[in-house]
């Protein structure tokens, strides 16, 4: 799989399994690959990952759309675990800003090789389109 199709991949298992039926606040404003959300379903987004063993690299919360601080693990190898984030995560909401989270995840390579996503219009779609850039 090449970097493309693994972040492409990423993306799909991220809004089918971890933000689905949740309000994605970017409306633009930045990247359509970073989703950010208000605390409560920013929590529901944290359980999922750690249900389903999905790692963060950090967490960003912002104010008013201005970069507001970061959170990162100790160390890289510490992604996956949920009791870093969960912390971190506690200790914005504590703060009581009103604040809009956004994530940087990491999706084990052997969860996104599995092929059980489920018949979604979205993943089809970029299943598909990964399918027509192989062919010559």
């Amino acid at each position: 799989m090449t970097n493309e199709e693994r972040n492409i991949r990423e993306a799909a298992f991220l809004r089918v399994h971890i933000f689905y039926g949740l309000h994605d606040r970017n409306d633009g404003f930045d990247s359509m690959n970073i989703s950010y959300f208000k605390e409560a379903e920013f929590r529901i987004v944290l359980e999922r990952c750690k249900a389903m063993g999905i790692g963060l690299y950090g967490i960003e919360p912002w104010k008013n759309g201005q970069f507001f601080d970061v959170r990162t693990p100790e160390d890289d190898a510490d992604c996956d675990n949920p009791g870093w984030y969960f912390t971190a995560f506690e200790e914005f909401a504590a703060l009581e800003q009103d604040l809009d989270y956004a994530a940087s995840y990491h999706v084990a390579d052997h969860i996104l090789d599995m092929d059980y996503f489920p018949a979604n219009p979205h993943y089809n779609f970029l299943k598909n389109f990964l399918e027509k850039k192989r062919r010559p």
